[in-house]
């Protein structure tokens, strides 16, 4: 076998494993679908605990930011009265 015979033979051979690039219009759809979902929930839940951290702030006078309400479960419980 020549260095040509084998050099096709391998070309024939790889050429079932090559990945042609999608360009399907419906994967891109759902790729930027997706990232829009996800930017919604978290720009609400970052809105949610901003004004969770206000909250707290105003009631207890404490100084926290929003991204410890991000994180922590924040709290005002009633004192002896």
């Amino acid at each position: 076998m020549t260095q040509a015979q084998s050099r096709d033979k391998l070309a024939s051979f790889l050429k079932g494993y090559t990945r042609k690039p999608s360009r399907e219009p419906g994967c891109i759809f759902w790729v930027f679908s997706t990232a829009v979902v996800l930017s919604v929930f978290c720009g609400i839940w970052v809105f949610k605990s901003y004004q969770e951290a206000q909250a707290y702030n105003r009631l207890t006078g404490a100084n926290v930011t929003t991204w410890d309400a991000l994180w922590v479960e924040l709290r005002v419980q009633e004192g002896p009265k």
